[in-house]
């Protein structure tokens, strides 16, 4: 436009090339017919004001963008006026002054509203024209119609802030939440200054969402929102970047003292619940925080820093904060990686579902099976559900991984069905967190129904902890799994001392024993009174009762004694893949396995010895590389049992898996030397606190010989020194070691 603009401009900018003579005259006139036709093809409108006069005359096309009649328009300047919007009329017309005393301006955009009542946007280039005398005598003017181009450009910034910004609550989102954080680090790494960067989690808005609905946890996610803008300074960064965890980006160096006393706060801020309606809402949140004070910390660094700090202080409790430190352990890194990846357990199939048989003690017969969620991972390989199943009811993917459970649960009973398994049952372990849901027992009926089965060969186990919070709910939610013929198990009964009382409130068809009492059952009197009261007791209430973790043969002689149904356990059978339990479930009995009363010589496969240590060797480890990906992760306690120039065996309250790619790094002292090596795992061995692993070492022949040399002097120190201690050697138990970590 401008540019044809200017040349149509200037042919009509000198009045004197209008009246030297009739022949130019003629020539005019020609011209301003070829510049009108020239308007109208661009949808341009013109228009002309006599100062002096204060006439001014349009062109039709004004008349059309207008949608008047020349008929209904006086040729004067405020019968053009009445048509800006008044928002824009003051601007304008200051604007046209400005311009007949010479001064030049931007070309003006602003609104008008038709005759029809419409709203239309107008972009204006105006002109001053000069008489002989060098004095101003017109205004000329060319306008176009770019209501199309605004409304799309309204659009496009439309779409941009949404982009950018957290739909519910217009805070900034997860996109522009990176980009504030790199712009702040780049510029403190220019300025040498410092930023903070802290990170809150609100744990309950998701439980709420499935609770009470959306339309509740919309409206205490924004009054949550009310409460940290009021609290923070009026420049500090706050971002929405996920459903219920927000990011604070703090400018400028500040004392540590300054941030405690800002992380006190915001947690003080919710203290008092939030009402919404009639509910009394409280808020949870945990903050993580780092501080940027290094130039070798990267912005992927210092977010992962503060979200290690936020999963420490999610560990010490709730309304809690912490501060990144560079001692991140080789179980706060594994925690921080499965709760990362917890979205991929159901979305890319690495949900397992493992089976352990419940066999009638006295017959072995086969009565249910047990499933049990394991996590294929494939870093961590096997992940059990005490190490995933808590970070997932903190996120709130147990919900969905209890459809995922109870799918394959289905998959799985329809395929032994083909079989003809006979009366086989199916318990499953629900979290207290799938309760919040509001659809829940209907989901669970749609699943159970789309796979053509009766609900009837479900049991569902739940603990205690489910009727805490929300009993009406729960109790509701029970009533309506029972009626559709799903029998329902109390699980680790006798552990929380209400157990009993839950009792009265719901109608159980199960108890299971907590395995703590098993254990003890012929060595503890008191937990021998404990399970023969329990086994007592629920046949008074004809109740059925399940004895767990059965590992031996005096604990089984003892629920036979006291006249225990039902029990499982490995002393039967761990839990197993579904492939694997299909021909014990073919059989139909599952037996106790008998006493290993016969001593196999172990074969020495070593190609280098091993040294014994009487008393276990404190050491350090740390994990190198993961299938070929280095990490940086801190150093976690160990107990090595024994030690060669091959390898080693050490105790870790730590679950590895067993892989050729998982480079672990051993640090320790011998004989004031610092033995420092690599190596990878190659097997294990489960003990109830605490894993046993043996390690083969990853070294080349000169650090080898370096080795055997210390070790040589150890087992002659050894010899001299039955109590041989020249190390970091502890006088506990592994169960002692690890729990006072």
């Amino acid at each position: 436009m401008s540019s044809i603009y200017k040349s149509l401009m200037n042919k009509t900018q000198n009045k004197n090339s209008y009246s030297d003579t009739e022949g130019r005259v003629d020539s005019n006139d020609s011209l301003k017919e070829n510049v009108t036709h020239y308007l109208e093809l661009l949808d341009f409108g013109s228009w002309t004001y006599d100062i002096k006069s204060k006439d001014i005359i349009l062109s039709d096309e004004i008349y059309k963008l207008f949608e008047c009649s020349p008929k209904n328009f006086e040729n004067k300047l405020d019968s053009f006026l009445k048509f800006i919007h008044p928002e824009d009329k003051e601007r304008i017309s200051i604007a046209r002054e400005r311009i007949k005393v010479g001064k030049t301006g931007p070309d003006l955009v602003y609104k008008i509203i038709t005759n029809s009542g419409n709203e239309k946007y107008i972009l204006e280039k105006i002109k001053l024209i000069l008489d002989d005398a060098n004095e101003p005598c017109k205004l000329v003017g060319v306008i176009q119609d770019i209501t199309k181009e605004k409304l799309m450009e309204k659009e496009l910034n439309k779409l941009e802030y949404l982009a950018y910004h957290d739909e519910l609550t217009g805070l900034p989102n997860s996109r522009y939440y990176k980009e504030e954080l790199k712009r702040q680090w780049e510029c403190a790494s220019e300025t040498q200054s410092s930023f903070c960067l802290m990170m809150i989690e609100t744990g309950c808005i998701r439980n709420i969402n499935y609770a009470l609905g959306f339309d509740v946890g919309d409206r205490l996610t924004l009054e949550l929102v009310n409460r940290l803008k009021a609290f923070l300074e009026e420049d500090t960064f706050l971002s929405r970047y996920s459903d219920d965890h927000f990011a604070i980006l703090i400018k400028g160096k500040r004392t540590t003292q300054e941030y405690n006393d800002l992380a006190k706060g915001l947690i003080h801020l919710f203290k008092k619940p939030i009402k919404i309606d009639d509910f009394q809402l409280d808020m949870v949140i945990n903050i993580g925080i780092s501080i940027y004070t290094d130039k070798d910390q990267s912005v992927d660094s210092l977010r992962k820093q503060a979200k290690v700090a936020l999963v420490k202080a999610k560990k010490e409790g709730k309304n809690t904060y912490d501060f990144y430190s560079s001692d991140l352990d080789v179980q706060h890194f594994k925690e921080i990686s499965l709760r990362n990846d917890l979205h991929k357990l159901t979305e890319e199939n690495q949900l397992q579902v493992y089976y352990q048989p419940i066999v009638n003690l006295k017959t072995n017969k086969i009565l249910a099976v047990e499933a049990l969620a394991r996590w294929d991972h494939p870093e961590w390989g096997i992940v059990s559900p005490d190490e995933f199943i808590p970070l997932a009811e903190d996120s709130g993917h147990i919900i969905e991984i209890g459809k995922a459970v109870l799918r394959e649960v289905c998959s799985s009973f329809k395929e032994w069905n083909k079989n003809r398994t006979p009366n086989l049952k199916v318990s499953i372990n629900l979290s207290s967190i799938q309760f919040f849901e509001s659809d829940f027992v209907k989901n669970m009926e749609d699943i159970i129904y789309e796979h053509g089965l009766n609900p009837s060969f479900l049991i569902f186990e739940i603990t205690d902890r489910v009727l805490l919070n929300n009993t009406d709910k729960v109790k509701d939610d029970i009533g309506k799994l029972k009626s559709l013929g799903i029998q329902l198990a109390l699980d680790n009964f006798g552990v929380c001392y209400s157990s009993l009382s839950y009792l009265t409130l719901i109608d159980f068809d199960i108890l299971k024993i907590d395995s703590s009492f098993i254990k003890n059952i012929y060595t503890n009197e008191t937990c021998t009174v404990i399970t023969k009261t329990i086994i007592e007791m629920a046949k008074e209430l004809k109740i059925k009762l399940v004895a767990k973790g059965i590992k031996n043969w005096e604990q089984l002689s003892s629920l036979k004694l006291f006249n225990c149904l039902a029990g499982q356990g490995h002393l039967y059978s761990r839990a197993i893949p579904a492939k694997n339990i299909k021909p014990i479930l073919s059989n139909g009995v599952c037996k106790p396995t008998k006493p290993n009363d016969v001593v196999i010589p172990k074969v020495e496969r070593r190609k280098f010895f091993r040294v014994p240590f009487t008393r276990l060797l404190e050491a350090e480890m740390t994990i190198r590389e993961i299938k070929g990906r280095k990490v940086d992760v801190g150093r976690t306690k160990i107990l090595i049992k024994n030690i060669g120039p091959g390898g080693l065996c050490f105790l870790s309250n730590i679950s590895l898996p067993v892989e050729r790619n998982l480079i672990l790094q051993f640090k320790t002292n011998l004989l004031e030397e610092e033995i420092k090596v690599l190596g990878h795992p190659v097997w294990t061995k489960d003990y109830p606190n605490y894993n046993e692993y043996g390690v083969q070492f990853i070294v080349d022949e000169n650090e080898r010989a370096g080795l055997v040399k210390i070790l040589n002097l150890v087992q002659i120190r050894m010899k001299q020194d039955s109590l041989f201690a020249d190390g970091n050697f502890i006088t506990s138990s592994p169960n002692v070691y690890f729990n006072e970590l």
